[in-house]
């Protein structure tokens, strides 16, 4: 029993995934946007697990690996440059000051691509930003579903033992999820 305790112990304490972005000049890897509605709080550069009362809107571009398996995401581990043809990896990342204008550009993206579809995720307990949208793209890619990704991310506190504040969270996120399918 103590060895299964220490593993469990040994796992809770695993490095949690982050967004890394690509190098200039790192080939490999298709990319797959990613629309994002958030009530994450912005702190410094980075979405955290606070609430924050407005919704934020985003769009990330994230190369999807050729050389992993289906259902995986490869994070670039801190003891390597990250590399192209095994990690997720952020190829742009940029916000809207509005979401008039987050909706133009998802407008002009499915037109682009001529879909009529806007596929909508929501992630669940225990996540952090960047494990949300790369599991999204991870999963459009994958899945091969038309429509373009959209990902809905509440503030999720990113840990085995907020599931208190991820169920509150959840429950303050209804409004800027509603702000997010308008």
């Amino acid at each position: 029993m103590r060895k299964l305790l220490m593993i469990l112990v040994l796992a809770g304490c695993s490095a949690r995934g982050e967004f890394t972005m690509a190098p200039d000049g790192l080939a490999g890897g298709t990319p797959e946007t990613i629309f994002v509605g958030t009530t994450r709080m912005k702190d410094g550069e980075i979405y955290a697990f606070g609430r924050s009362g407005e919704p934020g809107f985003l769009r990330y571009d994230v190369a999807i690996p050729p050389e992993r398996g289906p259902g995986e995401v490869n994070w670039p581990p801190k003891t390597r440059k990250p590399d192209g043809k095994r990690d997720f990896l952020t190829l742009d990342a940029r916000g809207f000051d509005s979401g008039d204008a987050f909706s133009t550009a998802l407008r002009a993206a499915m037109k682009l691509r001529g879909q009529t579809d806007a596929v909508v995720y929501v992630h669940g307990f225990n996540n952090t930003m960047a494990e949300g949208v790369y599991r999204v793209a991870q999963m459009h890619h994958d899945l091969k579903v038309p429509g373009v990704a959209v990902h809905y991310a509440w503030p999720s506190r990113g840990s085995a033992l907020g599931y208190v504040y991820d169920r509150d969270s959840v429950l303050f996120a209804r409004s800027g999820f509603v702000s997010l399918l308008d």
